[in-house]
Parts: C-alpha cells; structure tokens; sequence
C-alpha cells in the first residue's frame, strides 16, 4: 500500500513537471498527449488517474485550466506571477541593456529559460543576439514577433520603406550591428531578400502558413547558410570579384590603389560609351580596402557584390548615427 501511495506522490511529480514544460497560457496538451509524457519519462498511467491526478493539483492550489475547441480538449498550467510571454520579454529586455557584458546577459538569458516552457525556450536561445545598436528599441516589437513567426512558421506583411512586403520569413541574421529579416516570396526576385529591421515597421503575423525556401527560391538544392554568407555576412577576409565603374581620369590611380599590398589577384578593363571604366578586380578583400571604397563612393561606383554594397551601406548607416 506504501509502495502504491508512493508510486502516485512520483507519478503527481512527474504530471506537474510535464504541464511546467510543455503547458501555458497558449499552448495546452491533451490526455493522450500527457499520457505519452509521462510514459517517455518511464510513469505508467491509466486516463482516470491522470484526471484524478490534475485534479488533486488544482486542489492543491495549481490553477490547471481545461479548454475546449471542436478538436480536442486540452489542459493548460497557469501562473499567478510571470506567465511565458512575461518571460520571453524579460529575456529580449535583458539582451537590450548596457548594464551588463554580453557573457552575464547570456547567462540571465538562459536562467530565464529554464523557467518557461520548451517552446518559449527555444525562442529565448533563438533570440540571443547582441550585435544590434542597443539604442534601437523600435525594433524590439519587429524583432519579437518576427522570431516567433519563424519558429511558427507563419507568413508575415510589414512595411519597408513605404512598401508593403509580404513574405514568408527563414531567419534573423546579424552583421555589423546590424539586424536582417530574410524572407521568401514568389513575388520577390530570385524568391528572397533580406530587409534590415531599422526600416521594418507595422509587421503583422498572418494566420498562413509560411513557405519553405526551396518553394520560394524554386531550387530544392537552396543553401541558406551560402546565400548569408554571400549577401550579408562581413566579406572582409575574403576573395571577392568587385565590379566598379570608374572615371577615366581616376582609372590609374584607383586600380593603384586597390593593388597595395598585391592583394589584387586578376582584372578586367572595359571601356563604355559613356567614356568610364568598366573595372572587374579580384582581391582579398581588407579593412583598408573597405574604407576606400566607402571614402571614394562618390566618384568610384560599386555595382557588386551585394555583400560588399551592403558593408558600406551598414557603415554609412553607423556614420549618420552619431
């Protein structure tokens, strides 16, 4: 008899932790879904004791609400204190503050992640990043709900520079305190771009389930991580093949610039009608190399790549923030 009063004092622990993890104010599980839980976790139980169990929790002053939709009925552990969304915010104010070195806001993070369930968890980790300018609090509500539209998988429309774009977003990408959203649509060329969270505003969740790049892009072969690293990841380090037009009578003097160090590895000279230079280069790419091209901008056009167009675009933003 102990042995049974003991075994259900176990089972009523487990039941607990199990609705603590998976359970809150917005996601619910049912009782065959409790009923898997708690078998992974080695607890057998019969449908009438996990009813019985639920109940002598709310007895003992957990407040376990039962709802109902024409689907299923399911079963959610509320709090009286923080609730999941609480904390989820608590932890994208704790990245934004300059009280605390980026290693002590990460660890606060992660505390505060333990304490909600898996899903906000994986959010919370999700939304550990520390590059953007901790003065640009307009993003955070863009931010906020562009994570959880990822880990949703859930379509999004916003406005980006007076445009309204609608998109399904992949991911959040960080570069030169700069923060990116990176979306797909078929309306959009090559089926994706990125759009820099300083100028997303209005951004609303759609209730449409979000494409996968291989939809969008129409290429079951995309590689995310390629196109980052090609579109907006830090070139600087690496071999890239600029393409530039240059007036005629800077022609020598840009391309003896660009040579120091013999950095440049090949190039290419075309003249156009409009009596520039057409100049392809191919070089590694360094930190005085792009402080050139950002010096010079006005006379020396850069037409490519986009990763290189976009660090200067990120330092020109910098620049017109002080």
């Amino acid at each position: 008899m102990e042995e049974t009063k003991n075994r259900r004092k176990i089972k009523i622990l487990y039941l607990l932790d199990t609705l603590q993890q998976k359970t809150d104010e917005n996601k619910g599980l049912t009782i065959p879904e409790i009923f898997d839980e708690l078998y992974l976790k080695g607890i057998s139980a019969e449908r009438k004791a996990i009813y019985s169990d639920i109940s002598a929790l709310k007895e003992a002053g957990f407040e376990i609400q039962k709802r109902k939709t024409q689907e299923n009925v399911t079963y959610h552990l509320l709090g009286d204190s923080l609730n999941g969304n609480d904390i989820r915010k608590l932890a994208y104010l704790v990245g934004c503050t300059d009280f605390a070195a980026t290693t002590e806001k990460n660890n606060l993070s992660l505390k505060l992640a333990k304490k909600t369930t898996e899903e906000n968890r994986a959010r919370i980790l999700g939304a550990m990043l520390n590059f953007y300018p901790l003065s640009e609090w307009n993003i955070q509500e863009e931010l906020t709900l562009a994570f959880d539209s990822i880990f949703e998988k859930k379509k999004v429309t916003f406005t980006y520079r007076g445009n309204t774009i609608r998109l399904s977003p992949f991911a959040i990408a960080a570069a030169d305190r700069s923060l990116y959203l990176v979306g797909g649509s078929r309306t959009l060329k090559d089926g994706i771009d990125f759009f820099d969270f300083s100028y997303i505003t209005d951004m609303i969740q759609l209730d449409r389930k979000a494409e996968t790049a291989a939809v969008t892009t129409g290429s079951d072969s995309f590689d995310l991580k390629q196109y980052l690293d090609q579109n907006i990841a830090s070139p600087i380090g690496r071999t890239v093949e600029l393409e530039l037009s240059v007036p005629e009578n800077q022609l020598t003097a840009v391309l003896d610039d660009l040579a120091k160090g013999d950095a440049v590895k090949d190039s290419a000279i075309e003249k156009t009608e409009d009596g520039s230079f057409q100049v392809k280069i191919l070089l590694k790419l360094t930190p005085e190399t792009i402080k050139y091209l950002y010096k010079n901008s006005e006379t020396v056009i850069l037409h490519s790549p986009r990763c290189v167009k976009e660090k200067l675009k990120r330092i020109e933003k910098l620049a017109n923030a002080f």
